[in-house]
């Protein structure tokens, strides 16, 4: 079984692969550098009745403590291609938001400077629709490839999505995103005149020193809930007298309400626990139910998040 594939390892600890730096082993763990692998490797978990998830940098999936009993497909595809004259980025899966940010500025193309220093990969940000200070990636979406759960591959449109706050239609299908086309805009001569490039090179370090500022550093995977409509998370939370709770090893950071932390000695049960005191607290007092941005993958390798 996975003959074919040398580089598949057993009992990996997803601890490893996952920015709160939790969660047990996995029966099988593979890293993908090539994207035509991945319906081979899930044809071959079908017909061998294994359950597999797909995961890129780990920067919104957190593991159950028991790891899991099937197999882990993580998409390391880094492929970053700029169309000459076309103002398009061609992006694998596994891309980083940084990396993409960072290149698309020195090629003076706009539009994502406000993204600079998310985490995680530009697979998990479309996902996502990942967004900061107003500026939503899913703007700039062309076109996609998809892996569906049947292992076949399409390419779809923007319009596919369906994009909404922090949001996709893939979190209901289930399908993953392989390489994406994102449109961005040039910056032309008159811009460089009125120096609108400085201009941007600024929004993007104003759009990391936010960061730096406002939220804690170390284990954590950024907004831990979506922001409820006309109202913010860590608002809440903090309003709720949370800040600075605890359970075992995971935390609600003093910096900032949405943030829950892992002090190095935490686990998933731990961070569990958390979240449901903080959903809990906030249902209780203000009649609002938090969503999490975080998705926690139970040992069968379904969504917590799915279940409740």
């Amino acid at each position: 079984m996975f003959n074919q594939f040398p580089n598949l390892k057993t009992g990996e600890p997803l601890s490893k692969h996952c920015w709160y730096a939790l969660g047990g082993p996995a029966d099988y763990f593979i890293e993908v550098t090539d994207i035509d692998e991945i319906p081979k490797l899930i044809s071959e978990a079908k017909e061998n009745s294994i359950p597999y998830i797909i995961i890129g940098g780990g920067s919104n999936t957190v593991f159950h403590d028991e790891g899991l009993r099937g197999l882990v497909i993580k998409i390391t595809a880094d492929s970053l291609e700029f169309e000459s004259g076309a103002c398009r980025v061609v992006a694998d899966a596994g891309v980083s938001m940084m990396r993409l940010v960072k290149e698309s500025m020195e090629r003076e193309l706009t539009g994502l400077e406000s993204l600079f220093g998310l985490p995680g990969t530009v697979g998990g940000a479309i996902f996502g629709n990942a967004e900061a200070h107003g500026t939503a990636i899913g703007g700039f979406l062309e076109s996609a490839t998809l892996l569906d759960n049947n292992g076949n591959l399409k390419e779809v449109d923007k319009d596919y999505f369906q994009f909404s706050y922090r949001h996709s239609k893939l979190h209901s299908t289930g399908e993953t995103i392989l390489k994406v086309t994102l449109k961005l805009n040039q910056i032309t001569e008159e811009d460089l005149e009125n120096e609108e490039l400085q201009v941007l090179r600024n929004k993007a370090e104003e759009a990391l020193n936010f960061r730096k500022d406002h939220q804690p550093t170390g284990r954590n995977n950024g907004s831990f809930f979506k922001n409820p409509k006309g109202d913010y998370a860590g608002r809440l939370i903090d309003v709720a007298g949370l800040k600075g709770a605890k359970i075992g090893g995971a935390y609600i950071s003093e910096k900032h309400g949405n943030f829950f932390m892992n002090d190095g000695t935490a686990t998933t049960s731990d961070l569990i626990e958390l979240r449901n005191l903080a959903k809990s607290t906030v249902k209780e007092k203000f009649d609002i139910t938090l969503e999490e941005e975080v998705r926690i993958v139970m040992p069968n390798g379904t969504y917590l998040n799915d279940e409740n």
